[in-house]
C-alpha cells in the first residue's frame, strides 16, 4: 500500500471526486506517454513499433497465433480495457479509444460485439451534452467515435434495443424544432422526410 501511495502520489486513497488526471497521475502520465509513442511518425525504413503493437494486440481470450510479420505483438484483457475506457471521459482516454477503434480491428470487433454498449455510448454522449465544458478536440474525437461505431449494422440494431422509443423521441424532437429550421441543406431536408 505504501508503494502504491508513492506511485499515485496519494491520489488512490483520495475520496474526493476530482478529475482522473488528479486522482491517478501515474495512469494519466502513462496514457499520455503511450499516446505520444503511438503517434510518432514512422522512419522511412522502419515502421513505428509502438503503433504496430497497439494496432495489432489481441484479447487474452484469443488463442490464435500472431502473424510472424508482427514482431511486437502482445495480449491484453479486453474486458478490463473496455471497463476502463467506459469509466474515463478525459481527452486522453477518448483519444486512446478513437485510436483503438480506428486502428485495431481486434478491439473494434470486441467492442461492437458487446451487449452492454450503453456503458460506452452514454459517456460519449455526455461529452457531447456538456460541449461547453469540453475543448473542441475532445468533442471532435467523441463525434468520430460515434461515427466509427455507427458504421456497423449490428451496432445500429443493438443500440436501438436500449431505448424502444428512440425513433419516436427523435421524431418528436425534430417536430419540436421544425418551426425554427432555416436554410436547411437539400440533403438534410430529404433525410428528415424519408
Amino acid at each position: 500500500a505504501g508503494l502504491w501511495t508513492v506511485f499515485t502520489l496519494g491520489g488512490a486513497s483520495s475520496k474526493t471526486t476530482a478529475s482522473p488526471e488528479l486522482t491517478s497521475p501515474l495512469a494519466n502520465q502513462s496514457l499520455l506517454l503511450l499516446l505520444v509513442l503511438v503517434n510518432l511518425t514512422d522512419a522511412p525504413d522502419t515502421p513505428n513499433p509502438y503503433r504496430q503493437a497497439v494496432t495489432s494486440f489481441k484479447n487474452t481470450q484469443d488463442s490464435s497465433p500472431f502473424p510472424s510479420s508482427i514482431p511486437h505483438a502482445f495480449q491484453i484483457n479486453f474486458n478490463s480495457l473496455y471497463t476502463a475506457l467506459c469509466e474515463q471521459q478525459s481527452d486522453q482516454a477518448t483519444l486512446l479509444l478513437y485510436t483503438l477503434l480506428h486502428q485495431n480491428s481486434n478491439v473494434r470487433t470486441y467492442v461492437l460485439a458487446r451487449t452492454d454498449m450503453e456503458n460506452l455510448v452514454l459517456p460519449i454522449l455526455e461529452i457531447l451534452y456538456h460541449v461547453e465544458e469540453r475543448n473542441s478536440h475532445h468533442v471532435y474525437m467523441a463525434l468520430i467515435i460515434l461515427l466509427i461505431l455507427t458504421e456497423d449494422d449490428g451496432f445500429n440494431r443493438s443500440i436501438h434495443e436500449v431505448d424502444k422509443y428512440l425513433h419516436t423521441n427523435c421524431l418528436a424532437a425534430l417536430a419540436n424544432m421544425s418551426a425554427q429550421f432555416r436554410s436547411l441543406h437539400q440533403y438534410a431536408a430529404q433525410r428528415i422526410i424519408r
